[in-house]
């Protein structure tokens, strides 16, 4: 019986290559264009029944490489050398005494002449299988954070880079959250149902902190509070309110902000302010108030009548603040900025879909956001919003990963 699989390992490939340059401009460039390719696997957590690692690699112009990982210890290794540069289908399998395939994980993955790209394999659980997701490139590379759906419906990290529009998997978690803007090289999340973790961008480690014990959504890190800010319920509780709460970065002093036969969801503040922004459905509709941590001086901030005002965000410097904008028919969708000085920008973006999720990039002058635009909930799209031009430009496609969620910037 097939076991469902906790965690085979991360699996780290470098595709290497070399490229030779005749010193006399006369002659032509020789170029070496052979790759090689290392697969190290963490097999500590593999089920007993797991004997052996193998796999192939497959282009159409070219014979199937077929390579067996060699165990030592807790790890399984693989070395595939003299590659030629393109797309190759890799599929990964773990195999019992018998042969038999026990788990399997299959990917495409790309050698490129002339660049050094390392590619992070993660074999992650599914029931009966193995689903192997990929990142590319250099994870210093990553402008910025947000949590996705996969297809299999197991909520993951993932990074982007901006410019190439390549993301980067961190692997399964909810909910990221950046406590210092100015080191890319960690940031906080939720594992599992409730544990705090860390994780460090440089060597892919996970460092738990604390078990939170609640059902937490929408971490934030308050840099004025110094705090974790998050809406909860406790376990079991299947009232459709939710409360505002608050830890430590290391995961302790509970607090409750906001605790009482509300909706309350999404909390935020800015860089300049101590004032926990937060959508609701304390009005008729769903609107966004604000409140002090001690939970007093609870007040609105924005009552649109006959429109829903959700999802606010901040600029970095604190001078503007986006949010989703929708008529209670849902006849008319847009996302809004709005500027200390009192500028006012809008962008309807009903003929698209609704809005949700939008976040200033680091200069102020763009915004990204989750549009839902299929009829499944999860058909959500990210697309980026040029406020100097308007110009509204798609950013994912594909299915890789559904419902992109929350994107956070540092």
């Amino acid at each position: 019986m097939i076991k469902k699989l906790f965690l085979l390992g991360i699996a780290v490939l470098f595709l290497n290559y070399c490229t030779k340059l005749n010193d006399n401009p006369t002659q032509p460039i020789v170029e070496n264009q052979s790759g090689n390719i290392t697969l190290t696997m963490d097999i500590s957590g593999a089920p007993q029944n797991v004997a052996q690692v193998k796999g192939f690699l497959a282009r159409a112009d070219q014979d199937t490489v077929f390579f067996t990982f060699e165990i030592q210890g807790n790890q399984a290794i693989a070395k595939i050398q003299d590659l030629v540069p393109g797309d190759w289908y890799l599929q990964v399998d773990a195999v019992d005494a018998q042969n038999n395939v026990l788990y399997t994980g299959h990917t495409n993955v790309t050698v490129e002449a002339g660049k050094v790209i390392p590619v992070y394999l993660q074999l992650n659980p599914t029931t009966g299988g193995v689903i192997i997701y990929v990142s590319w490139g250099e994870a210093k590379k990553v402008d910025f954070l947000m949590m996705a759906l996969t297809p299999e419906g197991v909520w993951h990290i993932v990074g982007m880079d901006l410019t190439t529009k390549k993301t980067f998997d961190f692997g399964q978690g909810r909910y990221p959250t950046i406590v210092d803007e100015n080191n890319k090289a960690e940031f906080y999340f939720l594992k599992d149902r409730d544990l705090l973790c860390k994780y460090n961008i440089m060597n892919h480690e996970i460092i738990p902190i604390s078990q939170l014990g609640l059902n937490a959504n929408f971490l934030y890190y308050s840099k004025t509070l110094d705090k974790i800010l998050f809406d909860f319920k406790f376990f079991g509780d299947s009232n459709k309110d939710w409360n505002l709460g608050s830890v430590d970065i290391n995961g302790s002093n509970f607090h409750t902000i906001l605790a009482d036969s509300f909706f309350e969801k999404y909390p935020v503040t800015p860089n300049t302010e101590d004032w926990i922004y937060y959508h609701t459905n304390r009005a008729d509709n769903e609107s966004i108030f604000r409140v002090k941590y001690d939970g007093t001086q609870n007040q609105p901030f924005i009552i649109e009548q006959n429109y829903h005002a959700e999802f606010l965000a901040f600029s970095i410097d604190g001078t503007k603040y986006v949010y989703t904008r929708m008529a209670i028919d849902s006849t008319y969708m847009s996302i809004v900025v709005k500027s200390l000085n009192g500028d006012v920008k809008e962008l309807n973006v009903t003929e698209i879909g609704e809005p949700t999720y939008p976040a200033f990039t680091p200069d102020g002058k763009s915004v990204i956001v989750s549009i839902i635009t299929g009829p499944d909930h999860r058909d959500r799209q990210l697309f980026l919003w040029d406020l100097e031009s308007n110009n509204l430009e798609q950013i994912t496609h594909g299915s890789q990963y559904f419902w992109y969620a929350r994107p956070i910037f540092w």
